[in-house]
């Protein structure tokens, strides 16, 4: 009996120290485990950093045009050597663009009244000049011209009397009619000594509607040979302006203007002569 109480009592003290133990590793392991705990790493600043203080200058009181300009120039370039320091951030360089149009469109609208206010121009010295560096001059840069119908039927009409390519880009973008001089034999002849331009489908001409004039354009076909004979009788005479030599042939010539007919009816009438330079090419 007192053997079963004895080992009772042991166990009892076995059991015991082992909880007293459990909670003393529990108790610690609570109380360092921040110290081993891996940490988050920290998130970025995508704060745009601040720019760089401007030094400050003495800004005059503005009295004419030329001051005004001086002082909106001082600002322009306190801001542009301000701009000039590298950031992470392009939301600067955001703002200082539109502060720079901004004084731009105040030296302009301040031009204007003080002009309006004197009624005189202002005086030599006081005219205000864009710098070639602000963001106006770059906006403002004028687009190059459009070339009219026109100018664009000459020029492929030009190439493509010398490529066979640009002979079928030719024929495949314009709607042509041929028209010829009807009265070539009369003319030969002495019957008559005025053209009668008809629509026909061997015609030394070719005609395109030039919706822009209300007119038709007409240039030589590209088989044409000029000599005496189309010259005199064939109607080349009648619709173009050329430096023409009695008994020369020339089958290379370009078209500086083609030649302007009205189409009333059947017949086609020119209105204003176009100009060949009958030199080889």
């Amino acid at each position: 009996m007192e053997e079963l109480e004895h080992d009772f009592l042991l166990y009892l003290l076995v059991a015991g120290g082992i909880l007293v133990g459990g909670i003393i590793v529990a108790f610690g392991g609570w109380r360092l485990w921040p110290r081993f705990k891996p940490r988050r790493p920290a998130k970025p600043d995508f704060r745009p950093v601040s720019p760089a203080p401007i030094p400050h200058r003495p800004i005059p009181k503005p009295e004419t045009i030329s001051q005004i300009d001086n002082v909106l120039t001082l600002i322009e370039r306190d801001l542009w050597d301000a701009g000039s320091i590298p950031t992470q951030s392009k939301h600067g360089e955001e703002i200082l663009e539109r502060i720079l149009a901004r004084l731009n469109q105040i030296r302009l609208k301040t031009s204007r009244s003080l002009n309006r206010e004197f009624k005189s121009p202002p005086a030599f010295g006081e005219l205000i000049v864009t710098p070639s560096w602000s963001p106006s001059s770059v906006q403002n840069t004028p687009s190059p011209p459009v070339p009219t119908f026109a100018e664009e039927f000459v020029e492929m009409y030009n190439r493509a009397r010398e490529n066979k390519e640009e002979r079928n880009l030719f024929w495949g973008k314009f709607h042509v009619i041929q028209i010829g001089n009807r009265n070539a034999s009369d003319q030969r002849l002495g019957r008559t000594t005025e053209a009668d331009f008809r629509r026909t489908d061997v015609g030394d001409f070719l005609a395109v509607q030039n919706a822009e004039a209300g007119t038709y354009l007409v240039v030589p076909h590209f088989t044409l040979v000029i000599d005496d004979t189309s010259y005199r009788y064939g109607g080349v005479a009648a619709a173009f302006e050329c430096d023409f030599t009695p008994g020369a042939s020339h089958q290379q010539f370009q078209v500086f203007t083609p030649a302007e007919f009205a189409n009333v009816g059947d017949t086609w009438i020119p209105k204003n002569p176009g100009k060949l330079s009958l030199r080889d090419y």
